[in-house]
């Protein structure tokens, strides 16, 4: 585990930090923001594979992570602020890759909210319970790391390679805005202390 913090630590989040050289922009970002939620995403499940109690709260911190920095932030510069754009430039919304970015955004967001009854169920957790929490885990990471790979890979470069000069300095200004809020860095060492604990 205090490898794999360690390398947490090597990761910038933040605007102001040097990035291969240089100052960091939003879609690199964006890409570190990947890599913090892919070791999430591994915390998550190896947490619940091998949890045998009730621990609701431990559950409750990884809820609001996925759900408050991983959604309300990662997700909406992506859906606000990026895709925005470029729909504005000519990018489909309802079909080709923001399309269907946005449906596994929807699909997400289910699966975060079985996993938030559970969190805030009044009852002790049963085997039964401990069962589903480990499919939904399971099936949250099977979404998300796909869905990781197709923005790294199509999405991220595809908007560098055709948004004109005027639209990513309206991406840079407004995700800017976000990045630079104190709630993010309090999520993104709320991601970090999950690692830690559990490994990722």
């Amino acid at each position: 585990m205090r490898a794999i913090a360690t390398t947490l630590t090597q990761i910038s989040f933040n605007r102001g930090s040097a990035w291969k050289g240089r100052i960091m922009n939003a879609i690199e970002t964006l890409d570190a923001e990947h890599r913090l939620i892919e070791h999430v995403l591994n915390a998550l499940e190896r947490w619940a594979t091998s949890n045998e109690g009730d621990d609701r709260p431990e559950l409750g911190r990884f809820v609001r992570f996925l759900r408050e920095l991983v959604d309300d932030i990662h997700h909406e510069k992506e859906e606000g602020i990026l895709f925005e754009r470029m729909v504005a430039h000519g990018f489909p919304h309802d079909q080709g890759p923001i399309a269907v970015m946005l449906h596994e955004h929807h699909e997400g967001r289910e699966l975060i909210a079985d996993l938030a009854r559970f969190a805030g169920r009044a009852e002790p957790w049963g085997e039964t319970e401990r069962r589903t929490i480990r499919a939904a885990a399971r099936a949250y990471g099977d979404l998300l790391r796909p869905h990781i790979y197709k923005e790294d890979q199509i999405l991220y470069p595809m908007a560098q390679a055709h948004l004109p000069p005027e639209g990513m300095d309206e991406v840079e200004r407004r995700c800017a805005i976000v990045d630079a809020t104190p709630l993010r860095n309090e999520l993104i060492e709320l991601g970090r202390a999950l690692v830690a604990r559990h490994g990722g």
